[in-house]
């Protein structure tokens, strides 16, 4: 192969992989909209140089929403081995939306090292993962979505009003019991469970004003928890768990982390 020939095969490639992760970003951007009601999305990613290119690998891949309604995540697990386009960093950011039915102010979501499977993404713009390294999502919760959530862990709490504090939640609202309604309210303590979901302590709770029975409290604690189970509440295609939460005004936020994909770590 003479000089020619080579620098014609090495533009060749450049273009393939150039127009691979051009199909990265419409292929991310349909499946998102393909998976969504209602909301927009958008995708771009950075190159990673002359080199990057040539092995079709992408620097960063970025997908932002807003008012985006999404049932689930529309990430395909495919078989780890294979050839793969390597994205260094995958980046989901999403406001004002919601997942799964369940509201979110803001979602941020970090995963590094994403192989995808080249064939479906330029076939069939279907995003198929073959292996990912741990991710991290940090997500927020405002008051009205809060107080959904408990109306529906609790549907005999009615009128559900919660506001957040750097310190506690509490929760406002109208109770029957044996025919009388008495005014509620509960302030609640969130923490997370050893399996990875958001619970709450109830540390304080009145009864028309008048200190609430223990057994009462009991009972409100175990039909209210978890509150948020990330593998009964959410369908990411990944297996995820909650490691903190966060008390700010307002809004409640909560760290998660995702398992490794295709690796052993992710296989255990």
């Amino acid at each position: 192969m003479d000089l020619r020939e080579a620098g014609w095969l090495l533009f060749g490639l450049l273009f393939a992989s150039g127009m691979a992760r051009g199909r990265m970003e419409e292929a991310t951007a349909e499946a998102f909209r393909r998976s969504s009601e209602r909301g927009t999305v958008r995708v771009a990613s950075a190159r990673s140089g002359a080199v990057g290119e040539l092995f079709a690998r992408s620097s960063v891949v970025s997908m932002q929403g807003t008012g985006v309604s999404i049932k689930a995540l529309p990430l395909e697990v495919g078989s780890p081995n294979g050839p793969g386009a390597v994205v260094r960093l995958f980046c989901i950011s999403l406001a004002n939306s919601d997942l799964a039915g369940i509201p979110l102010r803001h979602v941020d979501a970090r995963i590094p090292d994403v192989r995808v499977d080249p064939g479906a993404l330029m076939r069939d713009a279907r995003l198929k993962v073959r292996s990912a390294g741990r991710g991290v999502i940090r997500a927020s919760i405002s008051e009205a979505a809060l107080a959904g959530l408990v109306a529906t862990r609790m549907p005999g709490l009615k009128d559900v009003v919660v506001t957040v504090t750097p310190t506690a939640v509490e929760v406002t609202g109208r109770m029957v019991l044996f025919g009388a309604t008495s005014r509620t309210t509960a302030v609640l303590r969130p923490f997370v469970t050893g399996t990875g979901d958001l619970s709450f302590e109830v540390i304080a709770a009145t009864m028309n004003g008048i200190p609430a029975a223990a057994a009462l409290v009991r009972g409100v604690e175990a039909a209210m928890n978890p509150a948020l189970s990330p593998s009964r509440d959410l369908r990411l295609g990944l297996t995820l768990a909650l490691r903190g939460v966060q008390l700010l005004p307002g809004e409640l936020v909560l760290e998660a982390e995702t398992a490794p994909i295709g690796t052993r770590e992710g296989s255990r």
